[in-house]
């Protein structure tokens, strides 16, 4: 594993010595919290200013949810909230990412691009860094993936365009008994479906490219792409592996690594029955229809 971004140890030897001894408190004061049963007569003041410390940091994992429960001594939680506001001057050192990334093994195709699984251990993140409003990453990240599937799309067409192309070529230059192969009747059904599969492709992803643009939510379209686009470079490639023939089998031509290649679409950003899944809720009135991006 390599680790990722662990704060130095001078960075935290050289916090003020008031930071260090906030800090060491951390777990007493999480601890505590659920044992409090007294003295509530403050507690929404003091709740306040918790919620607003803890929500200027985002930084204790859980911290917000202990806090909530506390029904405690208004001294002893004004304390915290010192303690709190006092680590609060050390997050721009303390916000370095404590993690590990662990690469996966080798990949069956797309040799070009790597894929790791990151690892994050009470990673302490400022609320200057958070992505839209508390709560709403869910949502972020639906919104994100739309576009994400458009992409996976648009590498299926590459795929399958580049599949076709070097399947008419070829077809062209290889004979048989005295003719090119493109003359046989097989291998123009062959041809043909693969157009048909690239043409319908393209035009898919041009529909969900316009309505993004326009500042549309796309979580049907762009699910169709997707789906669709994995079935066609699938059934793309297959005929271009029929095209060539057992040739095409080989390191000699770019097909089979064509072939390798396209399998990951299955994969990336969900799988077919995810966005069978998406479809179907968007059809049968699921959010997003028609709405505008945030």
């Amino acid at each position: 594993m390599t680790p990722l971004g662990l704060p130095s140890l001078d960075k935290i030897s050289a916090l003020p010595t008031d930071v260090l001894a906030a800090l060491r408190t951390i777990p007493e004061i999480v601890e505590n919290t659920a044992a409090m049963k007294e003295h509530t007569a403050q507690l929404g003041r003091v709740a306040d200013a918790l919620d607003r410390v803890a929500g200027d940091t985002a930084a204790l994992p859980g911290l917000r949810e202990e806090m909530a429960e506390v029904n405690g001594a208004t001294d002893v939680l004004g304390g915290m909230a010192a303690r709190l506001e006092t680590i609060e001057a050390a997050m721009p050192v303390l916000v370095e990412v404590q993690g590990h990334l662990a690469a996966l093994p080798e990949t069956m195709g797309c040799k070009g691009g790597e894929h790791g699984l990151l690892t994050f251990t009470d990673a302490v993140v400022p609320a200057d860094n958070l992505l839209g409003e508390e709560g709403d990453g869910i949502g972020k990240m639906e919104e994100a993936l739309e576009i994400s599937r458009v992409f996976v799309a648009a590498s299926s067409l590459g795929t399958a365009e580049y599949a076709l192309d070097l399947s008419i070529e070829h077809s062209k230059r290889r004979t048989t008994f005295g003719r090119p192969i493109a003359d046989r009747q097989a291998v123009q059904r062959y041809l043909a479906e693969m157009e048909v599969d690239v043409h319908a492709l393209r035009l898919l992803i041009d529909d969900a490219a316009v309505k993004w643009d326009s500042g549309r939510r796309i979580p049907k379209e762009a699910a169709i792409c997707k789906l669709f686009g994995l079935e066609a470079v699938g059934r793309v490639t297959d005929r271009a592996l029929l095209v060539h023939g057992g040739i095409g089998y080989t390191r000699r031509h770019p097909i089979e690594r064509l072939y390798r290649d396209a399998r990951l679409n299955w994969l990336e950003e969900g799988t077919p029955t995810i966005q069978q899944l998406v479809i179907a809720r968007e059809i049968l009135g699921g959010n997003g229809k028609g709405a505008r991006r945030g």
